[in-house]
């Protein structure tokens, strides 16, 4: 066991971002306190077996004067539930302690570079926060525009468990996500509405909420989040956070600049690998903390589908943040993007070899994803590719769910789709040619493909007709109308096409004509 003392004071939640794909839980002290800053940090590399092993090593710790404990070679359930008198950080069996202790030194450098900007800004958002919380009555949380904890105004004693999590884990837990969700908390803060209230949740230990966005220019920068039991919030309450938002608005402003920088080369790192392109220098490029994108995996896709019953439109980037919020919360190892209107995740991890993958992980992510956008009122596909087993085949991963949520817009289909579910129209996407030969083409057939409603009519019912051949009913069913005019309509098809459609080789060019008419 060792202290490690950082240059300066860094915040509690910084030290578990940049530990972040090692950590397995972080918990905090039972006397409901939070350090608001780690200046002394003990690394306990040795293996706890018992609580009583672990109270001895926590009591050894406060005595040195320890912020925080790492224990980089004891199980979870050693420190679950919380019950211990100091802030623990439990990272993976097996971590290096030494590489531990190296990466709390770095932290502490770059916080002595940064303290001048980021760390200033922080310290004034928390100040207002305080401030603002005093004013109200209540405790004031304060996310950015992912969704991830940026400030929050002092620790007291009677703060329900969702605020105490969401400090804990730099984020909002994930049953709690799903109940904010399920009244369209997130959504409703994309999509710009200035303050929200929402319901307590008395079996999940959850409070009332009053909710502000902060704003520049009408871009969400990020959020206040006003806790409280009691009273019921008031218009004076709103009046605060409006106040509270508008003041943080150029500081956040100035701090999300900052950050656009590495965000942008994040995003570029992560479309190379879409492209099949490995990161020239991915250390700098995806950030200190980034997955190792090396590892197996599979792409997950997500697109909006234009629906009569959708509640809450879209655009590729709200996906994006709020899918990557879902992740967080499942502690899921990804890289996420946009491209064309469909943002892209890159779940790394699959253990399983390619010749027995079932997608099984990243299946149930994309359940959690569906989910969670359903629970908004959002139509959503998400969709799963291939696994790959090195980064050669992330792009064909990604190709395969782009195509997939494409497929599934142009049809109304929301909800979860894998290869396992779409291979065959996939299949035929790979085998129908680019583009149709047309030398030998009848005059009659090329008619059909004029570019007029009433030829657009006509390839609509002749596809209908093709796909339920031998089934005049069901294409009847589809159409809307009588079996009798299908018959009739085929007989009217052949007449002016010049074509025996009882002939295979006839129905399959005239089909493949249909699907690829674009080229035409």
């Amino acid at each position: 066991m060792s202290d490690l003392r950082l240059d300066l004071r860094v915040s509690l939640g910084r030290i578990s971002d940049a530990l972040h794909r090692y950590v397995d839980v972080m918990v905090g002290a039972r006397d409901d306190t939070v350090p608001a800053d780690v200046g002394t940090v003990r690394i306990e590399s040795r293996s706890l077996s018992d609580r009583a092993a672990l109270d001895g090593v926590v009591a050894t710790a406060r005595a040195h004067g320890c912020d925080l404990l790492i224990l980089t070679h004891t199980a979870t359930a050693i420190v679950w539930p919380p019950a211990c008198d100091i802030s623990v950080l439990v990272l993976r069996p097996g971590t290096d302690p030494e590489w531990v202790r190296a990466r709390l030194a770095q932290i502490g450098e770059d916080a002595g570079e940064r303290r001048s900007a980021d760390e200033m800004g922080r310290m004034s958002i928390v100040a207002i926060a305080d401030r603002a919380a005093a004013d109200v009555g209540g405790h004031i949380i304060v996310e950015d525009d992912t969704f991830q904890l940026l400030a929050y105004s002092r620790m007291t004693p009677g703060v329900d468990p969702a605020r105490r999590e969401a400090v804990l884990q730099r984020q909002l837990p994930g049953p709690y996500q799903q109940i904010f969700n399920g009244q369209g908390v997130l959504a409703r803060l994309i999509a710009g509405t200035p303050i929200i209230q929402t319901e307590s949740v008395d079996a999940a230990g959850l409070g009332q909420r009053l909710i502000a966005g902060i704003r520049h220019h009408g871009r969400l920068l990020g959020s206040i989040w006003l806790a409280r039991d009691a009273p019921v919030f008031c218009e004076r309450d709103a009046e605060v956070l409006r106040a509270a938002a508008a003041e943080m608005s150029p500081l956040l402003g100035a701090l999300m600049r900052r950050r656009d920088d590495e965000r942008v080369r994040r995003d570029e790192a992560v479309a190379d690998l879409l492209s099949g392109k490995e990161p020239a220098d991915p250390r700098t490029a995806l950030g200190y903390g980034a997955p190792d994108f090396t590892r197996p995996g599979h792409a997950i896709a997500l697109k909006e589908v234009n629906l009569p019953r959708s509640r809450q439109a879209m655009d590729a980037d709200a996906i994006r943040v709020l899918a990557d919020v879902t992740a967080r919360s499942r502690r899921a190892a990804t890289l996420s993007t946009t491209a064309d209107g469909v943002a892209f995740m890159l779940h790394l991890g699959c253990d399983s070899p390619a010749a027995e993958c079932s997608s099984a992980g990243s299946a149930t992510l994309a359940k959690s994803l569906s989910e969670s956008f359903s629970g908004m009122g959002a139509t959503i596909a998400v969709a799963v590719g291939r696994h790959w087993s090195d980064t050669s085949g992330i792009e064909q991963s990604a190709n395969d769910a782009d195509r997939m949520v494409r497929k599934m817009a142009r049809d109304g289909r929301t909800g979860l789709a894998t290869l396992a579910d779409l291979w065959a129209p996939l299949t035929l996407a790979e085998a129908l040619p680019e583009q149709v030969p047309r030398a030998a083409l009848p005059e009659t057939v090329r008619q059909l493909f004029a570019k007029t409603s009433r030829a657009r009519e006509q390839r609509r019912v002749l596809a209908v007709l093709l796909d339920d051949w031998g089934n005049p009913s069901a294409a009847a069913a589809r159409l809307g109308i009588h079996t009798n005019t299908v018959r009739y309509r085929l007989r009217r098809f052949e007449d002016q096409l010049k074509v025996d459609l009882n002939e295979p080789d006839a129905r399959l060019v005239l089909w493949m004509l249909l699907r690829t008419e674009h080229h035409l």
